[in-house]
Protein backbone atom coordinates (compact mmCIF):
# COMPACT_ATOMS: atom_id res chain seq x y z
CA UNK A 1 0.00 0.00 0.00
CA UNK A 2 1.11 3.51 -0.77
CA UNK A 3 -1.26 5.67 1.27
CA UNK A 4 0.54 8.94 1.87
CA UNK A 5 -2.64 10.62 3.09
CA UNK A 6 -2.27 8.61 6.31
CA UNK A 7 0.96 10.45 7.21
CA UNK A 8 1.22 14.03 8.50
CA UNK A 9 4.30 16.16 9.14
CA UNK A 10 3.90 19.02 11.65
CA UNK A 11 6.30 21.94 11.18
CA UNK A 12 8.80 23.01 13.85
CA UNK A 13 7.14 26.44 14.06
CA UNK A 14 3.76 24.84 14.72
CA UNK A 15 5.25 22.66 17.46
CA UNK A 16 6.90 25.75 19.00
CA UNK A 17 3.40 27.08 19.70
CA UNK A 18 3.24 24.61 22.61
CA UNK A 19 5.57 26.96 24.52
CA UNK A 20 3.23 29.94 24.23
CA UNK A 21 0.79 28.88 26.93
CA UNK A 22 -1.97 27.95 24.50
CA UNK A 23 -4.59 25.46 25.67
CA UNK A 24 -5.23 22.12 24.03
CA UNK A 25 -8.51 23.59 22.73
CA UNK A 26 -6.46 26.04 20.65
CA UNK A 27 -4.74 23.16 18.84
CA UNK A 28 -8.00 21.25 18.38
CA UNK A 29 -9.42 24.31 16.60
CA UNK A 30 -6.32 25.67 14.85
CA UNK A 31 -5.13 22.30 13.52
CA UNK A 32 -8.60 21.02 12.56
CA UNK A 33 -7.75 21.23 8.86
CA UNK A 34 -4.90 18.75 9.34
CA UNK A 35 -7.47 16.05 10.20
CA UNK A 36 -5.09 14.54 12.74
CA UNK A 37 -7.67 12.10 14.16
CA UNK A 38 -7.72 10.41 10.73
CA UNK A 39 -3.93 10.13 10.36
CA UNK A 40 -2.22 6.86 11.20
CA UNK A 41 1.21 8.47 11.61
CA UNK A 42 2.04 12.04 12.60
CA UNK A 43 5.66 13.23 12.83
CA UNK A 44 6.57 16.24 14.98
CA UNK A 45 9.99 17.82 15.59
CA UNK A 46 10.48 19.02 19.15
CA UNK A 47 13.31 20.93 20.76
CA UNK A 48 14.61 21.85 24.18
CA UNK A 49 13.33 25.43 24.18
CA UNK A 50 10.86 26.03 27.01
CA UNK A 51 10.48 29.80 26.67
CA UNK A 52 7.90 31.89 24.83
CA UNK A 53 10.43 32.90 22.18
CA UNK A 54 12.36 31.19 19.43
CA UNK A 55 15.29 29.19 20.74
CA UNK A 56 16.65 25.81 21.66
CA UNK A 57 19.78 23.86 20.92
CA UNK A 58 18.70 20.23 20.54
CA UNK A 59 16.05 18.57 18.38
CA UNK A 60 14.31 15.20 18.57
CA UNK A 61 11.35 13.62 16.78
CA UNK A 62 8.00 12.80 18.35
CA UNK A 63 5.78 10.38 16.42
CA UNK A 64 2.15 9.53 17.07
CA UNK A 65 1.20 6.09 15.75
CA UNK A 66 -2.58 5.71 15.87
CA UNK A 67 -2.76 1.90 15.42
CA UNK A 68 -0.91 1.54 18.75
CA UNK A 69 -2.31 4.77 20.28
CA UNK A 70 1.28 5.64 21.14
CA UNK A 71 3.48 8.73 21.13
CA UNK A 72 7.10 7.67 20.65
CA UNK A 73 10.16 9.91 20.97
CA UNK A 74 13.27 9.39 18.86
CA UNK A 75 16.22 11.29 20.35
CA UNK A 76 19.68 11.01 18.79
CA UNK A 77 21.26 12.01 22.12
CA UNK A 78 19.28 9.72 24.43
CA UNK A 79 16.46 11.03 26.58
CA UNK A 80 17.38 14.72 26.86
CA UNK A 81 13.96 15.84 25.65
CA UNK A 82 11.76 13.47 27.63
CA UNK A 83 10.00 16.28 29.54
CA UNK A 84 9.28 18.29 26.38
CA UNK A 85 8.09 15.20 24.50
CA UNK A 86 5.80 14.09 27.33
CA UNK A 87 4.38 17.63 27.59
CA UNK A 88 3.73 17.74 23.83
CA UNK A 89 2.11 14.29 23.87
CA UNK A 90 -0.08 15.22 26.82
CA UNK A 91 -1.15 18.57 25.37
CA UNK A 92 -1.81 17.18 21.89
CA UNK A 93 -3.70 14.03 22.93
CA UNK A 94 -7.01 15.88 22.67
CA UNK A 95 -6.10 17.19 19.20
CA UNK A 96 -5.39 13.63 18.06
CA UNK A 97 -8.47 12.29 19.88
CA UNK A 98 -6.00 9.93 21.52
CA UNK A 99 -7.44 9.25 24.96
CA UNK A 100 -5.15 7.17 27.17
CA UNK A 101 -2.33 7.30 24.62
CA UNK A 102 0.93 5.76 25.78
CA UNK A 103 4.26 7.56 25.74
CA UNK A 104 7.47 5.70 24.91
CA UNK A 105 11.10 6.52 24.30
CA UNK A 106 12.62 4.56 21.43
CA UNK A 107 15.67 3.04 23.11
CA UNK A 108 17.08 1.91 19.75
CA UNK A 109 16.98 5.39 18.22
CA UNK A 110 20.12 6.08 16.17
CA UNK A 111 22.75 8.07 18.08
CA UNK A 112 24.67 11.03 16.76
CA UNK A 113 28.42 11.10 17.32
CA UNK A 114 28.86 14.88 17.23
CA UNK A 115 27.25 17.94 18.79
CA UNK A 116 25.49 19.35 15.71
CA UNK A 117 23.61 16.68 13.75
CA UNK A 118 20.42 16.44 15.83
CA UNK A 119 18.39 18.32 13.20
CA UNK A 120 19.74 16.12 10.42
CA UNK A 121 18.80 13.03 12.48
CA UNK A 122 15.26 14.39 12.89
CA UNK A 123 14.98 14.87 9.11
CA UNK A 124 16.34 11.40 8.31
CA UNK A 125 14.22 9.70 10.99
CA UNK A 126 11.05 11.48 9.84
CA UNK A 127 11.73 10.50 6.24
CA UNK A 128 12.52 6.88 7.08
CA UNK A 129 9.61 6.47 9.52
CA UNK A 130 7.23 7.77 6.85
CA UNK A 131 8.77 5.53 4.19
CA UNK A 132 8.58 2.47 6.44
CA UNK A 133 4.97 3.20 7.34
CA UNK A 134 3.89 3.84 3.74
CA UNK A 135 5.55 0.64 2.50
CA UNK A 136 4.90 -1.67 5.47
CA UNK A 137 2.13 -0.09 7.58
CA UNK A 138 4.37 -0.25 10.67
CA UNK A 139 6.97 1.70 12.59
CA UNK A 140 10.65 0.99 12.18
CA UNK A 141 12.15 -2.03 13.91
CA UNK A 142 15.52 -2.21 15.61
CA UNK A 143 17.30 -3.36 12.43
CA UNK A 144 15.66 -0.55 10.42
CA UNK A 145 16.84 2.00 12.99
CA UNK A 146 20.35 0.55 13.08
CA UNK A 147 20.62 1.20 9.33
CA UNK A 148 20.56 4.95 10.11
CA UNK A 149 24.26 5.40 10.77
CA UNK A 150 26.25 8.61 11.20
CA UNK A 151 27.50 8.11 7.63
CA UNK A 152 23.94 7.85 6.28
CA UNK A 153 23.01 11.05 8.11
CA UNK A 154 26.15 12.79 6.82
CA UNK A 155 25.23 11.82 3.25
CA UNK A 156 21.63 12.99 3.69
CA UNK A 157 22.82 16.29 5.20
CA UNK A 158 25.09 16.78 2.19
CA UNK A 159 22.16 16.03 -0.14
CA UNK A 160 19.98 18.58 1.70
CA UNK A 161 22.78 21.11 1.32
CA UNK A 162 22.86 20.49 -2.45
CA UNK A 163 19.10 21.02 -2.68
CA UNK A 164 19.43 24.28 -0.73
CA UNK A 165 22.22 25.46 -3.03
CA UNK A 166 20.06 24.80 -6.10
CA UNK A 167 17.09 26.65 -4.64
CA UNK A 168 17.21 30.11 -6.22
CA UNK A 169 15.39 31.70 -3.29
CA UNK A 170 17.90 30.30 -0.81
CA UNK A 171 21.06 31.02 -2.86
CA UNK A 172 23.04 33.57 -0.89
CA UNK A 173 20.35 33.79 1.76
CA UNK A 174 20.81 33.89 5.50
CA UNK A 175 20.15 30.18 6.00
CA UNK A 176 22.99 29.23 3.67
CA UNK A 177 25.41 31.73 5.22
CA UNK A 178 24.64 30.46 8.74
CA UNK A 179 24.96 26.83 7.61
CA UNK A 180 28.32 27.48 5.97
CA UNK A 181 29.61 29.51 8.96
CA UNK A 182 28.97 26.51 11.20
CA UNK A 183 31.24 24.35 9.10
CA UNK A 184 28.55 22.42 7.28
CA UNK A 185 29.56 21.20 3.81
Amino acid sequence: PDDRSDVCFISPSSMAMLNFGLTSEYFVTDWKGLELPSKALTLMPINDNVEEKVGGSHWALLAYFRPLNTFRMYDSMGTNLRAQAEKAASELSKTFQADNARFEIESDSPRQTNAYDCGAYVCVLASELARCFILNQRLMRKDDLQAITPEVVRQRRAAMWEVAKRDRQARGGTALRVWKSRGCP
